[in-house]
């Protein structure tokens, strides 16, 4: 009775220890989110001078005007690319979760979406300067500013 005792205590608190750790990683990691053009191997790396995670551009522009005088064109542009994603997923009415990359919130937007087609070609420009080292034109730039200022249309641009 006394082995069977001390078997029962053992898993018992084995048990309470793994559900404690699980409660740790949930309440550590939980409920944070970010977007990014960025690989999870990838995440804080600067590729190009410019910093992948959104955290390290806090506060991220949420404004036209703000995004047009950062005089950087890769920053500017993956800034763009970033705001206008998390106003699209936002005003879409999804919640971000936290293993989303851009494409993966841009593939949860609907697809009648009016700055569907705008918001694709940002991103997969955004994702030619982080990955590919691209350098963004100032024409090209302003091409993307353009065509994305709709989903802006409730902020001063």
């Amino acid at each position: 009775n006394l082995d069977r005792d001390q078997g029962t205590l053992i898993v018992n608190a084995l048990s309470l220890a793994a559900l404690l750790g699980i409660a740790y990683v949930f309440l550590r990691f939980g409920g944070q989110f970010s977007v990014s053009l960025r690989r999870d191997q990838d995440a804080g790396r600067d590729v190009g001078g410019v910093e992948r995670s959104i955290e390290a551009m806090a506060p991220l522009p949420d404004n036209l005007d703000v995004i047009a005088r950062i005089t950087d064109r890769k920053l500017a542009l993956v800034s763009l690319a970033q705001s206008a994603l998390i106003r699209a997923v936002r005003d879409n009415g999804l919640l971000f979760q936290r293993s989303w990359t851009a494409r993966d919130a841009f593939r949860r937007l609907p697809h009648d979406m009016d700055e569907r087609e705008a918001l694709r070609d940002l991103v997969a420009a955004g994702e030619r300067v982080l990955f590919g080292g691209r350098n963004v034109s100032e024409a090209d730039f302003q091409d993307h500013l353009d065509r994305i200022r709709p989903l802006f249309a409730d902020t001063a641009a």
